[in-house]
C-alpha cells in the first residue's frame, strides 16, 4: 500500500519513499534557484551517477537550492538520478 505526503514546497500530495520523507514533487523540481536567485539544476555526471549542479554556464557540486523560498537539498539518489528534499523539518537523510 502506497504512503503518501505532501510536497513540502508546494501542498502537491505525492507517494512518499521511506528513503526520502522530505522529497519535493515533479512539479517543483524546475523551480530550483540557488542562494542568489539564479536557476540551478542538477544533474548525474554519466551514466554510473554522480553529482552535479549547473548555474547558467558554470558546473559545480552545489547541493543547496531553495523553492518558494523553501530551503532544500539535493543529492545522488541510493539508486541513482537525484533527488531534492527540503531541509525545513529535520527528517532529511543526506547520507
Amino acid at each position: 500500500m502506497d504512503m503518501y505526503h505532501t510536497c513540502p514546497t508546494c501542498s502537491n500530495i505525492i507517494i512518499t519513499d521511506k528513503k526520502y520523507p522530505t522529497q519535493i514533487c515533479d512539479e517543483c523540481w524546475y523551480l530550483t534557484l540557488n542562494k542568489n536567485g539564479r536557476d540551478i539544476y542538477f544533474a548525474n555526471k554519466g551514466i554510473n551517477g554522480g553529482f552535479l549542479s549547473m548555474v547558467g554556464e558554470n558546473v559545480g557540486e552545489e547541493h543547496q537550492c531553495f523553492i518558494n523560498g523553501i530551503e532544500c537539498y539535493a543529492q545522488e539518489g541510493e539508486y541513482g538520478g537525484i533527488i531534492i528534499q527540503s531541509l525545513n523539518n529535520g527528517q532529511l537523510d543526506i547520507n
